[in-house]
């Protein structure tokens, strides 16, 4: 560890139940930050969730309880702020509350807090929603606060290999591979009901391309409906390298609501948004709005009927699917990471 280095520590919720884009954009944030000279460390996930690069990019990571944060939680982050001199904390779990917040504050430490919505009273230094559902914060949260709101998809922490090259799918005018993907962790079967909803009813000549974490306790079910089906109309995938050349060799997809929106909007694909969890339906609505995906509804509801009626009108309308594509794309550039990370670094 450079000792001079400005030292940032993430504190990240990321499990099977949760899923594991939190941990996804945490990793994204803390390569850019590395690239900018900084040391990070992981505060949460547990170390079976480690990959072969994290070593590398975390000086060092400390396993929490995967229930709610104890009341002993801020003052673990309190002391390893202090031990390691750090400049802000990164703070992507949804379950700290402001009470937790607060006695950050009183320690006098600068932290980001990623929210999916407008929060109530702020006290954050930062606070990051790059949800298309907000893009500039309401009057009222900015009273008595110094919080710098970094809002709207500008802001999207996009992995590299979807920054990297031109994702921009060759558009063909006939639907031949549907990406279906709902997050790396628990997809509460929507894999499987949306895949077992579709193949009857759309063309034998479409291949399925599924993408799955391997955390899904539903990866035998969906195992088993590959060879029920027969490979040649799907094509599985669990925790690919190549997701991102995955994505764009895809002509549509039905997607959860979460933060593999943003990457398959690089992609200039058209979306289709089921969502899995609740904290999904602002974002999922954001982008429904923008005209940028559809959004059929939540999964616990199984909108059988809605989903294969809007897969069947998108196959039909190329013109429909290319604009929703564009529009996806024009919203996400590339660049957010490397914006929050000169804003932390100058801060």
């Amino acid at each position: 560890m450079n000792r001079n280095a400005p030292v940032f520590i993430f504190r990240c919720n990321a499990n099977e139940t949760v899923g594991m884009g939190h941990l996804v954009r945490c990793r994204t944030l803390a390569k850019a930050l590395a690239d900018r000279g900084a040391t990070c460390g992981m505060v949460g996930p547990e170390q079976r969730f480690k990959q072969t690069d994290d070593s590398a990019l975390f000086s060092f990571w400390l396993s929490l309880s995967t229930d709610k944060p104890s009341a002993e939680d801020p003052q673990e982050l309190i002391h390893l702020a202090t031990k390691h001199n750090a400049k802000a904390l990164i703070l992507d779990d949804y379950r700290i509350n402001q009470t937790y917040q607060q006695q950050l504050c009183q320690a006098g430490l600068k932290f980001l807090k990623f929210e999916e919505t407008f929060p109530i009273s702020p006290c954050a230094t930062w606070i990051l929603c790059a949800s298309p559902h907000v893009e500039h914060p309401p009057p009222a949260t900015c009273h008595d606060s110094d919080t710098v709101f970094l809002y709207g998809p500008r802001y999207t922490l996009l992995r590299q290999e979807f920054v990297s090259h031109a994702h921009s799918p060759a558009y063909r005018p006939q639907v031949q591979r549907i990406l279906l993907t709902f997050g790396g962790g628990d997809d509460q079967g929507a894999l499987k009901f949306a895949l077992s909803t579709l193949l009857p009813t759309v063309a034998q000549e479409v291949t399925f391309v599924l993408v799955s974490g391997k955390a899904n306790p539903y990866n035998s079910q969906i195992n088993d409906l590959c060879n029920e089906f027969g490979n040649s109309r799907i094509e599985a995938h669990i925790d690919p390298d190549n997701i991102a050349d995955i994505f764009a060799g895809c002509d549509l997809a039905v997607i959860s609501g979460g933060i593999s929106t943003f990457e398959v909007a690089s992609c200039g694909l058209p979306m289709i948004l089921l969502c899995t969890a609740e904290n999904q339906r602002y974002q999922a609505q954001g982008w429904h709005e923008h005209k940028a995906a559809i959004l059929v509804g939540n999964m616990i509801e199984k909108p059988t009927e809605v989903l294969v009626s809007v897969v069947t009108t998108l196959i039909n309308s190329p013109n429909k699917r290319k604009a929703i594509g564009q529009r996806a794309r024009s919203l996400v550039d590339g660049k957010g990471a490397a914006r929050v990370a000169d804003m932390l670094m100058a801060g």
